[in-house]
């Protein structure tokens, strides 16, 4: 007797299975006994048992199988509604909390905006202030003044330098915090994604 009569009888005893779940178990067990070279009712036998013995095992795996999902249902709708109470219970001490933490994280970004103004606007004086000294040192070479000249043209370059310098400072710093934040950030997502 060949695999088929095997899956045959297999499929008469597993009947009170849904037509598409029914597919899917025969269609396991022909992929398998074509994978582990089975070819005989025999050999089908000896590795699963009889088919009504291995019907019996598939019901029971479903029966199992539709249980977990009932109770995982019902206990998703138990896990809100008592998250919902302690919420609720907790409220008196969670909303302080709440505040403060907004609180806080409202003041830092205050300060950090003023700090990020404060430096904006001491680069814009800098700079200014160095571009009218350069611009305002070609007026004493028309008075003939060379020493007002190098001494207005030496602060200007000194200014704009340092403004420039400044600039490149803070684009290693953003550069490097962007780089650390990226790295913070891509280590929490790998932590997150192996916790799931």
């Amino acid at each position: 007797m060949k695999v088929n009569n095997y899956l045959n009888k297999l499929s008469t005893y597993l009947n009170r299975l849904p037509d598409d779940e029914l597919e899917d178990v025969v269609n396991f067990y022909k992929e398998y006994a074509v994978e582990g070279g089975l070819t005989e009712y025999k050999q089908m036998e000896e590795c699963f048992g009889t088919p009504k013995d291995l019907a019996a095992q598939i019901y029971a795996e479903s029966a199992t199988k539709q249980v977990t999902k009932k109770q995982g249902k019902k206990m998703n709708g138990t896990n809100g509604l008592t998250l919902a109470i302690a919420g609720i219970c907790t409220l008196p001490f969670s909303l302080p909390v709440l505040i403060s933490v907004i609180a806080i994280g409202f003041a830092f970004f205050i300060s950090f905006v003023a700090i990020v103004f404060s430096i904006v606007a001491t680069l814009v004086a800098l700079g200014g202030t160095g571009i009218a000294l350069f611009l305002k040192s070609f007026s004493f070479l028309i008075h003939f003044a060379p020493i007002l000249w190098l001494k207005t043209f030496g602060g200007a370059l000194v200014l704009i330098s340092l403004t420039c310098l400044i600039i490149i400072l803070l684009a290693f710093v953003v550069k490097f915090v962007n780089k650390y934040l990226t790295i913070a950030l891509a280590k929490v997502i790998k932590r997150r994604r192996k916790d799931d």
